[in-house]
């Protein structure tokens, strides 16, 4: 959000629009994010940036998009990740008990779970 009103985000704008989504970044990440962003390196974000980092990042996106089993481009060679970790860490409301909740059940259809010695796995 521009929360100035210059028409451009600067680096605290984007830092606070990060945090109000939820995301969690570092300074060297929104440091990053904010070189890639910013193409003539003056310290903001015009909208003319804005529009080119995420039409970038929507190409980036279907090109690694999986096809679907049924779709004609399933028989099309796939490109695959490797394999990644999450970490969930929250809070509990008093009284709920966390042992009834079985994360790796809930992550299976998704193709992952917890490791075999996690708490909630």
């Amino acid at each position: 959000k521009d929360l100035d009103g210059s028409g451009c985000l600067n680096q605290k704008e984007l830092s606070a629009a990060l945090a109000a989504s939820g995301i969690v970044a570092t300074q060297d990440t929104i440091e990053g994010l904010m070189e890639t962003m910013d193409a003539n390196q003056d310290g903001r974000v015009d909208f003319e940036e804005f529009v080119a980092f995420a039409k970038d990042v929507e190409a980036s996106l279907q090109k690694s998009k999986i096809p679907e089993k049924n779709s004609p481009a399933s028989s099309q060679p796939v490109a695959t990740s490797a394999p990644s970790t999450l970490i969930i860490i929250g809070r509990a409301k008093p009284g709920v008990n966390m042992k009834a909740v079985k994360l790796g059940k809930l992550l299976e259809k998704y193709g992952g779970g917890g490791h075999r010695r996690a708490p909630s796995g």
